[in-house]
């Protein structure tokens, strides 16, 4: 299993008259020991300004589904 794996994410940011978008239907699979430094990394730890809007079909971290994780 791949500790990061990342399906169909798509991340923009509202700005004033539309929005902007960052990464558009990116799809990726991290094995513990490798790297991989994208804007996802920030969207895993969920360190976006809050005018990002975030969407993927799959977002996990080490098996946890970042999707459903409560904010915390």
């Amino acid at each position: 299993m791949p500790l990061v794996d990342i399906q169909d994410l798509w991340v923009s940011f509202s700005q004033y008259g539309g929005q902007i978008d960052a990464v558009r239907g990116v799809s990726c699979s991290v094995n513990q020991g490798k790297s991989l430094g994208i804007v996802s990394c920030s969207t895993l730890l969920r360190l976006l300004p809050a005018t990002a809007n975030v969407s993927a079909t799959t977002m996990t971290l080490d098996g946890i589904n970042i999707l459903k994780a409560g904010k915390g």
